[in-house]
């Protein structure tokens, strides 16, 4: 793939086009396992022989797993990418591991709800995970003054492309064939990943190695959070807001279907038309934040 087009600063037009694709890619899986079709899955089939409430309960202690498990990891992993430079490398062992997760849940049968929620908590942990080097990348591709047009643009598109997945699913999910559903969200998240690793460098701003352990850093960096007031602030506002954000996306289709009484296509369908609605957000409010 050509990489010498429309050079600006950073990176050229291919490596940035190629780095917001990585967004169509992982969020099929985010649409797809976590909000619209594998939840209901995990209800209906897999954990059929449970109550509706302790189902829920189950799939609600499992996301709030991997958030854990990702919440504590993030600092370490993230130190370490920026201490080699490993950013493209880490971000392809999550992707891995999440693809392969994800694809091993075709192979599930009703009843295997501790297999069903392992491989859940490694495929989330995987797509969570990974954004921390997906997000790394950007700043070195693009100038200061664009990085909101061109992550709204990569969210746009994410949002944009995880519909399009969601669509094909559809005639899948209606036949009940969950199989090909997830099979086809892993091979989706493989495929549309590969733009980046091919034509994205890691040029992102790279800090002289620190000499003190990892943990050091790390409880440096804490207390010069904690000594930034307005940074401790916002930090501690998005995570109260994030935490919201991402209950409301891990039980959304479970509250359509036995709340409202929406029927699994018709959920679906629902959720084709709020992917519309925040892509036209996400490119507009990218922009947006770039001018204010």
């Amino acid at each position: 793939m050509p990489t010498e087009v429309s050079k600006g600063p950073g990176g050229t037009l291919v490596q940035r086009v190629s780095w917001a694709l990585y967004d169509v890619a992982n969020s099929a899986f985010s649409l797809v396992m976590i909000t619209a079709v594998f939840p209901l899955y995990f209800s209906g089939v897999i954990a059929d022989n449970e109550s509706p409430g302790t189902a829920d309960a189950l799939w609600g202690t499992a996301i709030a797993g991997a958030m854990a498990v990702v919440a504590i990891s993030s600092p370490l992993v993230g130190a370490l990418a920026d201490r080699r430079r490993w950013r493209k490398q880490l971000l392809a062992v999550y992707v891995l591991v999440g693809v392969l997760a994800t694809a091993s849940t075709a192979w599930l049968e009703p009843g295997d709800v501790g297999l069903a929620l392992g491989l859940l908590v490694l495929a989330d942990i995987a797509f969570e995970g990974g954004l921390i080097f997906y997000d790394a990348l950007l700043p070195g591709l693009v100038e200061p003054h664009t990085v909101g047009r061109w992550s709204g643009l990569g969210w746009g598109l994410g949002y944009l492309g995880s519909m399009v997945c969601l669509v094909l699913c559809l005639p899948w999910v209606e036949a009940g064939r969950f199989d090909w559903v997830f099979l086809l969200v892993a091979a989706w998240w493989l495929v549309w990943s590969i733009p980046l690793f091919i034509s994205v460098p890691d040029r992102s701003p790279v800090a002289p190695v620190p000499t003190a352990p990892v943990f050091s850093q790390l409880a440096n960096t804490w207390r010069r959070i904690r000594a930034n007031r307005p940074l401790f602030r916002f930090f501690l506002a998005y995570f109260l807001y994030n935490d919201g954000i991402a209950t409301t996306i891990a039980f959304a289709a479970l509250y359509a279907s036995q709340t409202l009484g929406f029927s699994a296509p018709d959920t679906l369908k629902l959720l084709v038309v709020v992917q519309l609605s925040a892509a036209l957000g996400a490119f507009s409010l990218g922009a947006l934040s770039d001018r204010i």
